[in-house]
């Protein structure tokens, strides 16, 4: 199976590498013209449904929480694949847009599709910047009505245990007293582990937790709220995986 699946991502990738710069340009356009409508999330769901379908993978998903449209939230996930992006933008309730680090924004075409959309620029370098530059974009994504998909490991996890988390996001969800929901992702890291190239067919589970509530909360409870919401992802994927 190993070398079809070497085969058959040497001929899917490139072709989906194509798909994406196209549907890059058509957001493009489509944002210029008619603003950020609906129509953009249907876009980007087909484009994650391509990627789903082109290499076999399934996904179910685990939901306890279902969201009100009109109020965005902040998820929080483990981060185990680049699979995961495509799969959490299916799989997670409302409009979603993700942190992204600068260096995507820099592709040509692609770089411009994700910045109209309203993927999140983050510069990890920039120090205390980062957190001010990530206010300013939940702001904006508050005005669009977006949620706001954060991987607060910082980088994918390829191991049994979970990456500390940074508290970025969880000082912008208390500041904003915005909703932090917990997401555990299993099964991407068996589909397409990090570091390589070659994509496995397989089958996913998302886990949506109850919301943990901010507010009332100051800078003093972010560390509580951290690691509240890494226990809660933390005991989940170690129970999914053992099932």
């Amino acid at each position: 199976m190993r070398v079809f699946y070497a085969v058959r991502t040497a001929v899917v990738m490139p072709v989906f590498f194509l798909l994406t710069m196209a549907t890059a340009a058509y957001l493009t356009l489509v944002v210029t013209v008619r603003g950020e409508t609906e129509h953009v999330d249907h876009v980007i769901r087909f484009w994650a449904i391509a990627f789903l379908r082109l290499n076999g993978i399934t996904y179910e998903v685990h939901e306890a929480f279902h969201p009100d449209p009109a109020r965005p939230v902040i998820y929080v996930s483990n981060h185990r694949s680049n699979a995961d992006i495509p799969v959490h933008f299916l799989a997670v309730p409302g409009d979603l847009r993700y942190l992204a680090k600068k260096e995507l924004f820099g592709i040509p075409v692609f770089g411009t599709a994700i910045r109209k959309i309203g993927i999140v620029e983050i510069d990890r370098k920039a120090g205390a910047a980062f957190i001010g530059a990530i206010d300013s974009a939940m702001e904006r994504a508050m005005a669009r009505g977006h949620s706001i998909m954060v991987y607060p490991e910082g980088t994918r996890s390829s191991g049994p245990e979970l990456k500390p988390f940074k508290k970025g996001a969880f000082h912008i969800a208390v500041a904003h007293e915005l909703d932090v929901v917990p997401v555990t992702i299993v099964g991407t890291s068996e589909i397409w582990p990090p570091h390589t190239r070659v994509i496995s067919s397989g089958h996913v589970e998302v886990t949506i937790h109850d919301p943990i509530p901010t507010a009332g909360l100051d800078a003093s409870d972010v560390a509580k709220l951290t690691e509240h919401a890494r226990d809660i992802i933390k005991d989940t994927f170690l129970a999914r995986r053992q099932s």
